[in-house]
This record gives structure tokens, C-alpha cells and sequence, in this order.
């Protein structure tokens, strides 16, 4: 064998070697692209899975918001008819008048001068109330109070007073006509 068929041989060695590494480097090449993609749809899957996590707990929060405000409204509509109720039942007792009034206030004086003692002094809301007192036998003051109706019971030396107005009275009882005027309102939600 002459050097050329060494030469040819050597070339011809050469490009089976650099075949078979061509083919070896696009094989791993293939591998190594094949575990890239494998790795990013990994990667994605988790940023989706994270992505979907996260948009379901600000759509909760989103509802969570809503809900509230709305439980808001609702509970700002009861308050605003409770006391639309109330300030219509302040209405209707200013226009009270007759038996039931009467006694509704001789109930009130009587109250104040238990607590008080028979030598109370009364001050009157109304005019009328005055003149109804005094005939009754009740020691009534010249000075007439502000207010809607009844009275205000007072010791003489002024330490002791006791409010007996439908006003007085409403400011006591007010968070028992507060679930009485809900109870009737909302009984039936």
C-alpha cells in the first residue's frame, strides 16, 4: 500500500470518525434540547399552577370585598329605616293627645315622685299638660322644658331630676326600641 491508499484510508477513517461525531453531537444535541423543553413545560406548568393559584385567591379576595360592602349596604338600609321608624314614632307621639296621653303622663309623674318624693317639682313639656297637673293635685313649675310631651321631675334644691319626656324616656329605652322597630321591620328576612 502505497501512501496515497494510507492517505485515502486515513481521509476516508476520517470521515466515518467525523460522521459518526456529527451524528453522536446532533443525537446529544437532540437530547439536550428534548430535556430543555421538557424542563421549560415543567417551569410553565408551575408559573401557570402558581399563576391560576394566585388569580383564584384575588378573585376571592375580589368576592370577599364585594360581599362585604354589599353587607354594608344592607346593614346601613336597616339602620336608615330603624331610625326613619323611630323619628316617625317621635312624630306621632308630638300629636299625642287624649286619655291615653293623660295617662301615659300622670304614669310619668307618678314615676318621678316615687323616686323623688311628693314635694317634686314638674316641669312640662306642653301648656295643656300644666293645666291637666295642676287640677290633679301636682305641684307644677312656671318654667315650661322643651320637648315633645311629659315631664321632667325634679327635688326642690335641683340635685336630683329625673326625665320622664317621651324624649327622656326614648333615650333610656333606646336600643330596646332599636330591636323592637327591627324585630317588626325584618322579621320576616
Amino acid at each position: 500500500m502505497a501512501v496515497e491508499g494510507i492517505i485515502a484510508r486515513i481521509l476516508h477513517d476520517a470521515e466515518l470518525e467525523a460522521g459518526r461525531i456529527t451524528a453522536d453531537a446532533a443525537a446529544e444535541a437532540g437530547r439536550m434540547l428534548a430535556t430543555a423543553v421538557a424542563a421549560s413545560r415543567r417551569e410553565a406548568k408551575a408559573i401557570g399552577a402558581e399563576a391560576a393559584h394566585d388569580a383564584e385567591l384575588a378573585a376571592n379576595r375580589i368576592i370577599s370585598a364585594a360581599n362585604r360592602k354589599a353587607k354594608q349596604g344592607r346593614l346601613l338600609a336597616r339602620e336608615s329605616a330603624i331610625n326613619e321608624t323611630l323619628g316617625k314614632a317621635a312624630e306621632l307621639l308630638e300629636g299625642a293627645k287624649g286619655a291615653e296621653y293623660r295617662d301615659f303622663l300622670t304614669r310619668m309623674v307618678k314615676d318621678g315622685t316615687q323616686a323623688i318624693g311628693e314635694d317634686a317639682l314638674l316641669h312640662v313639656c306642653r301648656e295643656e299638660d300644666r293645666d291637666y297637673l295642676e287640677k290633679a293635685g301636682f305641684s307644677v313649675s312656671d318654667v315650661r322644658i322643651k320637648g315633645l310631651g311629659g315631664v321632667v321631675a325634679r327635688s326642690p334644691d335641683g340635685r336630683i331630676s329625673i326625665d320622664n319626656t317621651f324624649e327622656g324616656v326614648m333615650a333610656r329605652r333606646g336600643e330596646e326600641l332599636r330591636i323592637r322597630a327591627a324585630n317588626r321591620l325584618f322579621s320576616e328576612e
